[in-house]
């Protein structure tokens, strides 16, 4: 979905000269975003602390998550280039641990944390096609400990098996 939502950016070439008020809307929209919520703002690395630490509640985690794609997406759109490795990262993990509360409602408990870690690197290793490279730089960035291995190795492989599924039953 990230892949297919942040396709047709950016929507002007960088040499048009209308770009320039597109920029200048997009990164307007950004900053009424970030007063509401300033964690969007960056690489992705405040999110990823907040839901790392289990810093915010689960509600909290699915709101950063939603205005952070929406703030990548202005981005992209105004014509910035640059790294998607730390926003996938945020994207994967707010999602991630914000899903961990549903699991945790209806199944046997599992830290909300470690689920964001490892959807930290799924949707890094799927949005950006880098799944081995996935791994071990969400393992050597967090230092998560070497447990979160096999979880990270399974889930990532069922997601690029999912995806790979999905291209084949187009």
């Amino acid at each position: 979905l990230f892949q297919r939502t942040a396709a047709p950016f950016p929507l002007l070439a960088r040499g048009d000269r209308r770009i320039v008020p597109l920029a200048v809307a997009a990164f307007a929209a950004v900053g009424l975003l970030a007063m509401y919520s300033p964690d969007i703002l960056g690489n992705g690395k405040a999110g990823n602390q907040l839901v790392f630490g289990g810093l915010i509640g689960w509600q909290d985690s699915l709101q950063l998550a939603v205005l952070k794609w929406l703030a990548v997406l202005l981005a992209l759109a105004a014509g910035a280039y640059g790294g998607l490795i730390t926003p996938s990262m945020m994207l994967g993990s707010t999602l991630s641990f914000a899903s961990a509360a549903l699991w945790n409602a209806f199944l046997p408990a599992m830290p909300s944390e470690s689920a964001a870690v490892v959807g930290a690197a799924v949707f890094l290793g799927v949005s950006l096609k880098m799944p081995l490279t996935a791994v071990v730089f969400v393992l050597e960035l967090t230092r998560a400990p070497v447990a979160l291995l096999m979880p990270l190795c399974l889930c990532l492989t069922g997601a690029v098996a999912a995806g790979r599924l999905e291209k084949a039953i187009k």
